[in-house]
C-alpha cells in the first residue's frame, strides 16, 4: 500500500512541476520489505500446515519438532559466533555500575 501511495504522490508532483526526490531507491526499499513479508507469511503458512499434519500423526510429541529446530538453530549460531568470529559464548559487555557501587 505504501508503495502505491508513493508512486501516486510522485506522479502528482511530476504533473505539478515540483522538485522531487528520486523514486527508485524507495521502490527498491519497498520491494525488499515486501519480499521479506511474503517470505515470513509463506513460512508461517507452511509451518502451520506441517504442524497440523504432524500433530495428527504424533499428538503432543509434535511440539518436539519446533523445539528441536530452535535448539539446533541456537547451537549453530553460537558455534559460528564462537568458532569463526572469536566472540565469547556469554558476551555481556561492560555491566553498568549501580548507584550503590558508585556512591561507595
Amino acid at each position: 500500500v505504501a508503495f502505491l501511495w508513493r508512486v501516486c504522490a510522485k506522479i502528482q508532483r511530476m504533473r505539478q512541476g515540483r522538485p522531487q526526490e528520486p523514486l527508485l531507491p524507495k521502490i527498491c526499499e519497498d520491494s525488499k520489505k515486501l519480499m521479506l513479508l511474503l517470505l515470513l507469511a509463506g513460512s508461517f503458512l507452511i509451518g502451520t500446515v506441517f504442524g497440523v499434519l504432524l500433530f495428527r500423526l504424533r499428538g503432543i510429541d509434535a511440539l518436539l519438532v519446533p523445539a528441536g529446530t530452535s535448539a539446533l538453530a541456537g547451537l549453530s549460531y553460537t558455534s559460528v559466533r564462537t568458532c569463526f568470529y572469536g566472540r565469547p559464548v556469554f558476551d555481556v559487555g561492560n555491566p553498568r555500575r549501580s548507584s550503590v557501587a558508585a556512591a561507595s
